[in-house]
Order: C-alpha cells, then structure tokens, then sequence
C-alpha cells in the first residue's frame, strides 16, 4: 500500500497537483489499482479529465467500474467526449487494433482518411496506451486492446469493414513500399478469408521470396491455408509468364519452394518437379560447379527419400557430395551425407550408414560448433546401427554422447532428450 501511495504522490506531483490523503487512499485501497498498470492509467485519466469541483465523484465513478476491462471502457468514453464525431475515436482505434503488429502514423491518417489534427489529438489523450516501435503504432497495453475490440469490434462485419480499408490502401496506395504489402497483406487476407486475394499475391516470385527469407513459417501457413480450400496448386508458379528481369529470382524461389513444399504438400511429384526446376536455373545461371547445383541435388534426393525410393535418392546426394568436395562446401556436404547415412539405413546398411554419420557430424562441428542439436540426433542414429549391428557398447556411447549434447542444449525436458533417455533405459534393461 506504502509503495502505491508513493506513486500516486510522485505523479500528480510531476504535473504541480495534489490529491488529498482520503483520496489517495481510496484510489490506491482499491482491489483494480494493485496492478501498477492500471493505477497509472487510472491517474492519468483523472489528471486529463478530472475536474477540481467534482473530484470526488469521478474517482467514485472510476472505481465502481467491475474489472479492468469496465474501467478501460470508461476511459473510452472519456476520450470520445474530446471529439465532436464519436466515430473518429472508433475508426481510428478499430484499424490500430486490426493491424497485424500496428500502423504508421502516415498509415493511420490515410487508412482512416482523418486529419492529422485529429490523429494528433487522439495520440495525445492516449499517450499512455501507444507504444510506437520501428515506426509502428500499436497498443502498449492489453487491457485497453481487449477495451477496445469489446467496445467497437465484436460484430464480424466491423471487423471486415475495417481490415477491407488496411487492405484496400495497401494495395492502391501509392506510398507503400512492397516490403510492407508483403507484411500486411497476407495477414489480412488470411483474416477476411479472401483466398483468391491471397492467391494471386502470394502467386509471386518477389513475394515468394521476401516472405519466405523472412519467416519459412508464415509462407507455409498461408500455402496450407490455401491448399484447405483444394481450389488452389503450388504447381501454378509454374505457369506463370516469366519475365527477363526477373529470371535471376528463379533461382533462389525454386530452392526455397522446395524446402517449403516438401514439408507442406503431399504430392511427390510435384516436389520432384519442383526440383528439377531448380536443378535447371541452377545450371543456366550458376554452372555445373556450384553449391546452387549442389542444394538442386540435395532437393531432388528429398523426394526420393520421401516417395522410399533409397537408392535413387543415394544417387543424388552422390552427385552433390561430388560438387561439394570440388568446391569446399560444408553446409551441402554435411547435408548430403546426413541424407545418403539416413538413406543407407532405412536400407539395412548400417556400416555405410555409420560411414556417412560420422562424416556428417564432423562436419556439422566445423559449421555449428562440437556441441549441436543435429549433431546430437545423429549421434543417436549412429548408436542406433552399431546397436542392429550388435556393438552394444558402441551403441551405448553414441547414445550416451546424443544425451548429454541434448541435455546441455535443449534440457532434459525436451521431447528429443526424453526420448533418447528412453531408449538407453530400454537398451539397459536389455543388455543387462
């Protein structure tokens, strides 16, 4: 109680006032006002529109409210009282909230087709519940975020009118740079069900490419939500009319196109292709000897992997061991021989599965460190084929190596290291 009456004391200080002790106590006695958060909005709220004749009664007013959410309604309704058109307050707040990670302030004032001067306003009575980073305007504080949708955005039809206003100045306006439609757009699209929209964007090289180096999750996110509606194909990028100065793109969108659709797509020949695409502006724009051709490879020796075709996906990784070795390139080789050591033991080979694992968890070290998550998961398929083979020991110090890498790194709660603590129990309990 001592350290909130303090507050209360510092802050109307900061601004030359002073509240009375029976009114700091009610303030600071009050259930809601143990959350320094919502004291300090409570303050600021009376501060801005409290008035010395009827004090009192607005702080009663205040602290009847039941819940944060009730109260933060109540500063709404003090912050619509400041503008003539209650709706400017709506607009503006509604947009801000529907916004994927906030808006410019440029944005806002277009968006909502506002003068400036109300926007200015608007951000000076709300000061406290703006936060602005890298440019963007957002809420600083949930409460008044969930105030906000309670009050203006509980019917589906507001919320869609508002995203269609984002989205319609994202994707006419003329000072949007295409880094922000990439950011936006996608999101709404998604929230207003708009597929077709959502296809024809994402039906892009560029977009392809940006969203996919800045976040592989969100791209495949938006693939499968696409691929629910089982109107749309990946295999339409194919179709697309290519023009010259965007050939050089092919290349990296055909690498990450097929990381992305071998994870999300089920068709295998459709990722086959995918590859082979790649394969091919690999050789046109980077040579035979080159780690593009090489990551073509490693591609094409996933589908096989998939569709259990190991021999023919051995051939593969073959083909970008050989270029990578040429050209000293870690990061393809370390991956090729983890697929061709994964390959060898599906097949029963153990031997040359260890072979492969070795060479790829050496290698691993060099680009990772010695101490590695992958490293650590081929430490345990290693065990794994000495236990086939029956070199139990062997098998128990691989085993032993994959824990502790595991433990250290992810935590003994880690749904890997639990797993392989399972298994070296069973593996103890049956060599015992």
């Amino acid at each position: 109680m001592q350290i909130r009456n303090e507050l209360v004391k510092e802050y109307f200080k900061k601004y030359s006032k002073k509240l009375t002790s029976s009114q700091t106590e009610r303030i600071t006695s009050d259930k809601e006002s143990e959350n320094p958060a919502v004291l300090t909005a409570l303050l600021d709220n009376l501060r801005v529109f409290g008035q010395f004749e009827t004090f009192d009664a607005q702080i009663d007013e205040r602290l009847a409210c039941e819940g944060n959410e009730s109260l933060f309604d109540f500063f709404l309704d003090d912050i619509e009282s400041v503008f003539n058109d209650k709706d400017i307050v709506k607009n503006i707040l509604s947009i801000i909230a529907l916004s994927r990670k906030g808006l410019t302030e440029t944005e806002i004032i277009n968006v909502s087709k506002i003068a400036p001067l109300y926007w200015s306003q608007l951000s000076n009575c709300m000061s406290l519940y703006f936060t602005t980073i890298n440019g963007f305007v957002t809420f600083s504080s949930g409460i008044m975020l969930n105030a906000v949708k309670n009050r203006y955005l509980k019917d589906e039809k507001d919320r869609n009118m508002y995203r269609s206003s984002i989205t319609k100045y994202m994707e006419t306006g003329d000072d949007v740079l295409f880094n922000r439609k990439c950011d936006e757009l996608p999101f709404q699209y998604m929230e207003l069900k708009d597929w077709d929209k959502l296809y024809k964007f994402v039906l892009d090289y560029k977009v392809f490419n940006y969203i996919y180096a800045k976040n592989p999750d969100e791209l495949a996110n938006l693939w499968s939500a696409l691929l629910e509606q089982s109107d749309y194909y990946v295999d339409d990028y194919l179709r697309l009319r290519i023009e010259k100065e965007t050939e050089t793109e092919l290349a990296p969108f055909f690498e990450n196109s097929c990381i992305l659709f071998q994870n999300i797509v089920p068709d295998i020949y459709t990722c086959l292709y995918f590859s082979c695409k790649y394969l091919e502006s690999s050789l046109t724009f980077f040579g035979m000897e080159s780690r593009q051709t090489a990551a073509s490879y490693n591609c094409i020796g996933r589908c096989y992997i998939k569709s259990n075709e190991y021999n023919k996906a051995i051939e593969y990784f073959n083909k970008a061991i050989v270029i990578c070795e040429k050209i000293n390139e870690n990061t393809e080789l370390f991956l090729a021989y983890g697929y061709t050591a994964s390959c060898y033991n599906a097949l029963g080979d153990y031997e040359k599965a260890i072979e492969c694992y070795e060479k790829s968890i050496q290698l691993s070290g060099t680009i990772y460190g010695e101490e590695n998550v992958i490293s650590a998961r081929y430490y345990f398929e290693t065990g794994c084929c000495y236990l086939n083979l029956g070199d139990n020991k062997k098998a128990e110090s691989f085993y032993n190596k994959a824990y502790l890498i595991q433990e250290k790194i992810l935590g003994k709660d880690h749904d890997e290291t639990v797993n392989t603590g399972k298994t070296m129990e069973v593996f103890k309990r049956r060599t015992a």
